[in-house]
């Protein structure tokens, strides 16, 4: 591509900023690398300093921290490409910044993830990877789960069991003492969390587990009675709680799912393999995992999602060389001696 401007998220920042960093330099490209203005040393400066240590050429990789470095790199004519992680009305505004410049563009946006539990699901399995998947970092991950959609034969049950998962989470600071749950990014996230929570009991969802806050530390949250046009079922949750909508039929389980504008990472829990897979199919997302948690990353495979959580091309294994190189037609013709 030539020089590639990467602007990244501050959830996990050496994964994010290596995960385009790594095979970008490898396949022959210069990479100025813009960190989330919350982890600017780890998602930046460190990276560059281990990089010229290991004998990356200078000027190879440049990092700018800083917020105006991420509209310079959108606008600059002499940037190849964008690759972004983080936000989607941010990947929205990157969009219509770059148009003008025909500007190739990559966008890794958020995620409303829903897990389909069916009605002959392993219940405890279910429950184990849906609470894994929306407690994990403090559900602070685009592949979190955000929607539990639990068919009715199960819902209790279900329900139980993610909230014994959440009730025995220990919460604090992982510096100081051995915890399961670490502290949220920001008491502004805290905040924003209860408030969709408190926004959709009071339209008529019930907390059934935590839902409490002592300042950074957000309590694992348990919610049901969740159903479309409330927050924590319309909007990306970032945050350790999950929301749970009993349905009554497959069908509606289906509809609720594709009925987000989000579309990157969907599981569904079944026994009978050939039933889950075909659920699994109608699902209109970049990625579905049958009888595993949503929040599944692996370098070698592709990661991207559809419609709001992502645009261009996936990243991961061989789709890297589609997203960080062009294709070039060179031909040579070879004249014989007269």
């Amino acid at each position: 591509m030539g020089v590639v401007g990467l602007i990244t998220a501050w959830n996990a920042p050496v994964h994010i900023a290596m995960r385009v960093l790594a095979p970008a330099i490898a396949l022959g490209n210069a990479v100025v690398l813009k960190p989330a203005p919350e982890t600017p040393f780890t998602g930046g400066l460190m990276l560059a300093e281990v990089l010229a240590e290991a004998g990356v050429p200078g000027g190879v990789v440049q990092v700018l921290p800083g917020g105006p470095a991420g509209p310079a790199l959108v606008e600059h004519s002499q940037v190849d490409m964008i690759h972004f992680t983080g936000s989607e009305e941010t990947g929205r505004r990157i969009n219509v910044a770059a148009a003008p410049l025909l500007k190739r563009v990559a966008l890794e946006l958020g995620g409303n993830n829903a897990t389909i539990v069916l009605a002959d699901a392993d219940v405890d399995l279910a429950a184990s990877c849906g609470a894994a998947s929306s407690f994990g970092h403090q559900g602070q991950v685009c592949i979190a789960t955000g929607r539990h959609i639990v068919l009715a034969d199960v819902a209790e049950q279900y329900v139980a069991k993610v909230s014994e998962h959440a009730a025995a989470l220990t919460i604090g600071d992982p510096f100081v003492s051995d915890v399961d749950l670490g502290p949220m990014v920001s008491t502004r996230q805290v905040d924003k969390a209860l408030g969709m929570l408190h926004t959709s009991v009071a339209q008529g969802a019930r907390l059934v587990e935590g839902g409490t806050a002592d300042g950074v530390f957000l309590r694992p949250t348990v919610v049901d009675r969740v159903h479309p046009g409330m927050p924590l079922h319309d909007e990306e949750v970032f945050a350790p709680i999950a929301p749970v909508t009993v349905v009554d039929s497959v069908d509606d389980a289906v509809a609720i799912v594709n009925g987000t504008r989000f579309g990157l990472s969907t599981s569904v829990f079944g026994r009978d393999l050939d039933t889950a897979w075909t659920v699994a199919d109608r699902i209109r997302t970049g990625m579905v995992h049958v009888n595993d948690g949503t929040a599944l990353h692996e370098s070698q495979v592709p990661f991207g999602g559809t419609a709001a959580s992502g645009l261009g091309d996936d990243l991961g294994g061989r789709s890297n060389i589609d997203l960080l190189t062009e294709r070039r037609w060179t031909s040579l013709q070879r004249r014989s001696a007269s």
